[in-house]
């Protein structure tokens, strides 16, 4: 059971090198050969000999994984126990690291597990991964279409984003032996983090019934695509299938254009890992109280519908009145090709009669120099500003937008975002990356804990002020803060004398952020409203958080240095957009557009990007933020030091995306993996059995079969293919792939087959209906979801039998619950 660390100059073992001319039949594209050959003489049908491609292909994975194996027990005995000496002289707080102390058991593979397990041992919890003798599936990434490296090392930048920093170990569970090494790992376990199938996990008594029972301190945290209870909840789902499509998010960024595989892969994964280390820290709280541990569990489906909160209802209402498109929040095209994100203006000033809105779309107007008063409706002022803005270049509109007033962020695509990065002198500290990593600049935590640091609920008292100051404010902050709310903490609402305009604009939406908390109107916070705000901060508060500018927080005596001295105990969280100078962004602009989100949700070389839905990105950063505040707080209850957090929407954009952003950045010629032109999504989709599809009734599914040898031949039969398809793609095989041994990459040798299985996926999918689709696709087993709209979610059988679902006040509408469930710890009715 050999192990090692993988840090940052070491993410995983090295392969042992070979001599030069031997072993697998030419290393790499050997492998490249058989695998290939293997898919071919399955979808021909020649049994025989697929059967020997078969056994050619599993002997070379042996034998990596023998070699693999091999290393790490050679660099396990060179392991020193410097580091574990010296923690043990810390004890928790003291300048010891935020979870110093807390070990992580890590039985997971693919995205959101890992990526949680990862941000807890980045804040300095001791994180364990149990792998197969094989290995993470994960480790071949994208399998064939990923270059290998000259080292002989596994070829997934995916991987190493998820593992930077843990120990891996093999465990062969299958054997009493493996099964019994897991368990000593357990018993001196705080938490066990895991997305193995409930049946497997049953079958090895690791399920949470049994492992509770032995263990009772054991926080048994476990993520999965559709919740663990209903009859879905064994079924296979990913990222773009439970947290995208399923819920409604797909249909939300591109209902327009229909470009559903036009997303980050791997971005539901990384803000569903967000949820569950909000459940983590809370379990660690209860757990500080009582000694007992407990079941966290969170979903990719949960995750996403939180994300579309605002707009799922029962009976199929969309809020599009509340969630129109808004000149302020859009993307506009200069006349030299650059996309401007226009992300609002911090006009005080607003005339009588006037609305916030309407002074906002008064300012645009006065910058851009348009004609004529308001319109009626909003794409009035789109239309309009977008004719002017085309007839200008990028430097002369940004001088415009700037003069005005405007905030707005220049759309950075994803070679841009890397580069800025690359020649900023102080990485670390102002993108947040780690900048020792082989496989890419990692993006770090997105909460920067202060001082002497350690994590977070039940008896806290959160003051919460929101920056009302802007058209809209975020609801960054009031989502967050109504994620602690379920769970009992007292939140102090800070509010003018007017109140917030949303719940006036719609009473539904202000309840869906704010059900639950007190409200407290204070007046002018430069005034009596500040003195208001103190005596709470000094008496009750547990929890300071705010999106409120620093400059603006100095100049209340609100900042870190004046607080500290009154408040010593207190936790200060505050939510920025950047470690650089504070430029009115936002969400859209510091989140979106300047991260490299946005040119991955276009596409490449997009003509026009469109802006996100509204409150959806803003969602996405709430569960980042509202983990800070849980551990913040579980740092608080161990050690009674209060600290200042600072979390950051550059980090979180960048910690979002980091999956697909990570493949480009190691080899640009990988692109096309994670994203495509327009033009190219129906004929060159990378994993064509994990693409979407329009039936002939017009309704979309997406497939969910990343590994095309392994379902093209169930894909196929589902859409029921003709026969002479199958010929064709082992033509194509025989005659343009495996004879192409000239072409620069996999990728560019793949395409031709890629051309081929496309256009026959597309044109199989065009002549069936989904109740046809359904019954093939149940016969062979077929991986696949169909894309929903946000409200279907409210009917969504795995939505109801998961509690992803609240009644509220209004009507019959419902509300999507927080997305980290704690089995001994009840939601509180809002």
């Amino acid at each position: 059971m050999a192990s090692v660390r993988l840090t940052r100059a070491q993410h995983y073992p090295q392969q042992a090198s070979q001599p030069e001319g031997s072993g697998d039949g030419g290393g790499a594209q050997g492998d490249t050969a058989a695998a290939v050959l293997h898919v071919a003489l399955r979808l021909a049908g020649l049994g025989f000999a697929a059967v020997c491609a078969g056994v050619v292909a599993t002997a070379l994975a042996r034998r990596r994984a023998r070699r693999a194996t091999a290393q790490k027990r050679k660099l396990a005995s060179q392991e020193t126990r410097s580091e574990d000496a010296e923690r043990a002289t810390l004890g928790p707080g003291r300048g010891a690291p935020l979870l110093h102390g807390v070990r992580v058991v890590e039985l997971s593979s693919q995205l959101a597990g890992p990526l949680a397990a990862r941000l807890l041992g980045e804040l300095g919890a001791e994180v364990i991964k149990v792998e197969a003798p094989e290995g993470d599936t994960l480790r071949d990434g994208f399998g064939l279409l990923e270059e290998a490296r000259a080292d002989g090392r596994s070829p997934s930048a995916v991987f190493e984003v998820a593992n930077l920093g843990k120990a891996s170990i093999c465990v062969d569970t299958s054997t009493e032996q493996g099964l019994a090494h897991l368990r000593g790992l357990l018993r001196d376990a705080d938490v066990f983090i895991t997305n193995a199938q409930p049946g497997s996990l049953r079958a090895a008594q690791l399920d949470p019934s049994a492992l509770l029972t032995a263990f009772p301190h054991l926080i048994y945290a476990q993520v999965s695509a559709w919740g663990a209870h209903g009859a879905g909840r064994a079924l296979s789902g990913s990222d773009l299938g439970a947290f995208w499509a399923a819920s409604g998010l797909a249909m939300l960024f591109h209902e327009r254009d229909n470009l559903f595989a036009s997303l980050p892969q791997g971005a539901g994964d990384a803000t569903t890992a967000q949820a569950l280390v909000t459940g983590i820290a809370m379990a660690l709280v209860q757990r500080a109280e009582t000694g007992r541990g407990q079941l966290v569990d969170t979903s990719l489906l949960h995750a996403g519908g939180w994300c579309v909160g605002p707009y799922v209802t029962v009976n199929g209402r969309a809020r599009s009145d509340t969630l129109a498109k808004d000149p302020l929040r859009h993307v506009y095209r200069t006349g030299d090709g650059v996309q401007l994100a226009v992300c609002g203006h911090r006009r005080r000033k607003i005339s009588p009669n006037e609305t916030s809105t309407m002074a906002g779309e008064r300012a645009l107007r006065e910058a851009l120099g348009l004609d004529g008063p308001p319109g009626p409706a909003a794409t009035n002022v789109i239309s309009a500003a977008e004719r002017r803005i085309a007839s200008l270049t990028a430097s002369q509109a940004s001088d415009l937008l700037k003069s005005g007033g405007i905030a707005y962020q220049r759309v950075r695509d994803l070679r841009e975002v890397w580069a800025w990065v690359a020649e900023d002198n102080d990485q670390d500290s102002i993108a947040g990356w780690n900048p020792n990593s082989e496989a890419a600049l990692l993006p770090r935590a997105t909460a920067a804990f202060e001082g002497t640091l350690s994590p977070p609920l039940a008896g806290c008292v959160v003051v919460e002020l929101v920056d009302f100051g802007g058209p809209e404010p975020s609801v960054c902050v009031s989502a967050a803060c109504r994620v602690l709310v379920e769970r009992g903490a007292t939140v102090l609402r800070i509010e003018p004398r007017g109140g917030d305009p949303l719940r006036t604009r719609d009473p539904a939406l202000y309840e869906h952020y704010n059900g639950g908390k007190e409200v407290v109107h204070v007046g002018n916070l430069s005034m009596e409203g500040n003195t208001e705000l103190q005596r709470l901060l000094e008496t009750r508060a547990s929890i300071f958080v705010t999106d409120f500018a620093q400059d603006d927080l100095r100049h209340l005596d609100l900042d870190a240095a004046s607080l500290s001295s009154r408040c010593a105990n207190l936790v200060v969280v505050s939510l920025h957009e950047s470690r650089g100078r504070e430029t009115d962004k936002g969400v859209f602009g510091a989140l979106f557009a300047g991260t490299g989100f946005a040119h991955l949700v276009g596409g490449a070389a997009p003509s026009s990007i469109q802006a996100p839905p509204r409150h959806c990105v803003d969602l996405v950063a709430s569960l980042h933020l509202s983990a800070a505040l849980t551990l913040a707080y579980f740092h608080l209850k161990r050690t009674n030091e209060g600290q200042f957090v600072h979390v950051y929407l550059d980090n979180i954009g960048h910690w979002t995306i980091q999956g697909a952003s990570s493949v480009v950045h190691r080899d640009a010629r990988m692109t096309p993996l994670v994203m495509l032109k327009s033009s190219e999504y129906d004929s060159l989709f990378a994993l064509p059995c994990c693409r979407p599809l329009r039936l002939k009734d017009g309704t979309w599914i997406q497939l969910l079969g990343v590994d095309t040898a392994e379902h093209l031949s169930r894909t196929l039969r589902a859409l029921q293919a003709p026969y002479m398809a199958w010929w064709r793609l082992f033509w194509c095989l025989a005659t343009d792939v495996l004879p192409n041994r000239g072409a620069p990459t996999n990728l560019d040798r793949a395409r031709p087959f890629l051309l081929v299985v496309n256009d026959i996926l597309h044109a199989s999918a065009s002549h069936l209906d989904l109740a046809t689709f359904r019954k093939r696709a149940a016969e062979v087993d077929l991986w696949y979801t169909t894309i929903n709209r946000p409200e279907q979610l409210a009917r969504h059988p795995q939505a109801r039998q998961n509690t992803m679902l609240e009644a509220t006040r209004h009507g019959q509408d419902v509300r999507v619950a927080s997305p980290c469930n704690l089995l001994q710890s009840p939601r509180v009715a809002l």
